[in-house]
């Protein structure tokens, strides 16, 4: 390859277009969220930004920690750049950073990529939007959230007014997204039913359905062993409102008193939920856990000890932790919400929204019936294969190149 600067300066050949021939890009990618923040966001990039270093150059930029972060060895190959902004006071854990930093569009500019690539529509991706409007790059935007949606206003308080259910909010926030994303070239999510929702708000430009991608052979840490109830559903995620956990209490309550509840997270509601549980008498069933590292928890008693995985949240775009659940071997009750549909068949039990009878009743089932349990095991390590984080970074790999 040392032999391309020469080449370039003979024939005044474009030096990174005849790296992009042979399959090399200079990504920049812009970020709302990263680490120390775990969210479905953050693990995607951390899943597949390694991967891609392996074979492109990255420009990674994202808001800047309020803590000092211990960064992943996967990304030692990642340029990081750090915007910074003030805390929300609206959601704790969003960062309002300029829309146009000097500073960041003078580094960008001196990496020279070859696409943008941006997640979220917030402060930080606008930076990435922006530049790439500016400078004619081909510019991607991946679409995580439901930011529109009630479940997501009930994030920044405004249940407290009602407002979350604003039919004038919900539109004008949509309206919104269409601004930012029908300025990209291309718009990446990462189910069916979100590229349907895309399309029927007026979103006009090309819309490619990528899974948020997992992988398949995490290296297993030492085993750690947690002193665990017997007959425990498990919870993993956020514990955010969007999530409708209050729903999960409610329906296990209902079930046999054999039948416990295992969550794993943490998030700004935490605090909340446990006291709903110990007022409803539920704190020796209902076992809060707080964070484990996503690398630990694989090789934990966690996953191998419980009865399936189960999830009240009807504003998933994918659902990461649900992948996570699949490749663990775990049957999954979900509801009939958004993209669930799509990871849910023939491998657990789908139902009604705010169903707290239908949802206790499939708990109760699902830990009587032992063969439908190894049925649905056996289906979620089948439909998890199709997830392997490889086949996103190909992917994402085949949308770049065909922007360039």
């Amino acid at each position: 390859m040392a032999i391309l600067p020469y080449i370039n300066m003979i024939f005044g050949w474009d030096y990174d277009r005849y790296y992009i021939i042979i399959n090399y890009m200079k990504l920049a990618v812009f970020s709302d969220a990263f680490l120390p923040q775990v969210n479905g966001m953050v693990s995607h990039l951390l899943e597949t930004l390694p991967l891609l270093s392996n074979k492109h150059q990255i420009l990674l930029v994202v808001p800047r920690p309020r803590s000092k972060i211990d960064l992943l060895t996967e990304l030692k190959n990642i340029e990081i750049v750090y915007l910074s902004g003030i805390p929300s006071y609206i959601y704790k854990d969003w960062q309002i950073t300029l829309p146009f930093s000097p500073y960041i569009q003078k580094k960008v500019s001196q990496f020279k990529p070859n696409i943008i690539h941006f997640h979220g529509p917030l402060t930080v991706s606008l930076n990435g939007l922006i530049f790439a409007n500016q400078k004619h790059i081909p510019c991607v935007g991946s679409f995580h959230g439901y930011f529109m949606e009630p479940e997501y206003l009930k994030i920044v308080g405004l249940d407290k007014f009602g407002l979350h259910k604003s039919k004038l909010l919900n539109k004008l926030l949509w309206k919104y997204s269409n601004i930012v994303y029908n300025r990209t070239n291309t718009i990446i999510c990462p189910s069916e039913a979100t590229k349907k929702d895309l399309i029927d708000h007026g979103h006009n430009k090309p819309v490619v359905v990528i899974s948020n991608g997992i992988n398949l052979h995490q290296k297993k840490e030492l085993k750690i062993k947690y002193k665990l109830p017997q007959n425990y559903f498990l919870h993993v995620g956020r514990l955010s409102k969007e999530k409708n956990i209050e729903i999960l209490i409610e329906a296990i309550k209902k079930t046999d008193k054999k039948i416990n509840l295992l969550i794993v997270g943490d998030g700004p509601i935490k605090t909340t939920l446990e006291k709903m549980v110990m007022n409803k008498g539920l704190s020796k069933r209902i076992i809060f856990l707080g964070m484990i590292p996503y690398t630990q928890l694989p090789s934990s008693n966690i996953y191998k000890n419980a009865i399936a995985f189960i999830t009240t949240s009807t504003s998933e775009t994918q659902g990461i932790t649900i992948l996570e659940a699949m490749r663990e071997g775990l049957p999954i009750i979900g509801v009939n919400a958004k993209a669930l549909p799509e990871l849910i068949v023939n491998n657990g039990i789908l139902c009604d929204p705010d169903n707290i009878d239908q949802i206790s009743k499939s708990m109760v089932l699902l830990n009587e019936d032992k063969e439908m349990r190894q049925r649905y095991a056996g289906n979620s390590l089948l439909n998890v294969k199709k997830h392997n984080v490889s086949n996103t970074v190909r992917k994402l790999e085949s949308v770049y190149n065909s922007l360039i």
